[in-house]
């Protein structure tokens, strides 16, 4: 019963919710977008993401705050960058799937780094959480984030 208590409200009032499980999704297929990707030709040249995306029909945005590379259970950072940008990752996704979303209903990705020699690495992580999905996006490089040991940071708004 205690379980039950410490679920959010719209959990405890829908069973199947309760028994839910949140996976990646890799591949945003056209049938299950709610949101339409506009390319107008100049991200592709920078990299995989939209030029901009239109929210269609929805009945629900979401603003993901600031999400650092942060142990949920410990609330320890990991030291090294693959590490926080997984965590930062599986925040994210843990947070859209309390809404009831997924990386697929991604509009706007916005991604603080602090060094710019961890670009690379972080291609290839983003690509394993958003796979095909490509929202618009921001990538800057900051002086520093809130922990002076903090190396990313990723805020999402996300519409279904």
């Amino acid at each position: 019963m205690a379980e039950y208590a410490r679920l959010p409200a719209w959990q405890r009032s829908d069973p199947v919710r309760q028994r839910r499980t949140f996976r990646v999704s890799t591949s945003c297929r056209k049938e299950a977008i709610v949101n339409r990707p506009i390319n107008a030709g100049v991200a592709r040249h920078v990299g995989n993401y939209s030029d901009a995306v239109e929210i269609k029909d929805a009945s629900r945005i979401v603003y993901v705050s600031g999400t650092p590379g942060i142990d949920r259970d410990n609330g320890k950072l990991p030291e090294g960058f693959a590490e926080q940008a997984d965590l930062a990752w599986q925040n994210i996704i843990r947070i859209l799937g309390e809404a009831d979303m997924g990386v697929e209903n991604i509009v706007k990705l916005t991604q603080h780094l602090i060094r710019r020699e961890d670009l690379t690495a972080y291609r290839d992580i983003r690509a394993k959480y958003l796979g095909k999905c490509a929202p618009a996006s921001m990538l800057t490089f900051l002086p520093g984030l809130v922990w002076p040991d903090m190396l990313i940071e990723l805020e999402v708004v996300a519409a279904k």
